[in-house]
């Protein structure tokens, strides 16, 4: 039996507000980054569109 829920893992409806911010300037804005201000765990993301294949690639940058 399949357990996997896509829901669980859409990154604009998370718990995390600063993530669905996150989603939203990247994934939907176009934006190629986004600096985490209020989320101490992560400072940056980076992302490339792949358009032949409607893909994203979010590099997530940790604080040192």
């Amino acid at each position: 039996m399949d357990n996997f829920r896509g829901a669980d893992f859409n990154l604009s409806r998370g718990k995390n507000g600063e993530v669905r911010k996150m989603a939203q300037s990247i994934l939907e804005d176009k934006n190629t980054h986004f600096d985490f201000v209020e989320d101490a765990r992560i400072s940056r993301v980076l992302g490339r569109s792949f358009s032949q294949v409607d893909w994203y690639l979010l590099e997530i940058i940790f604080p040192n």
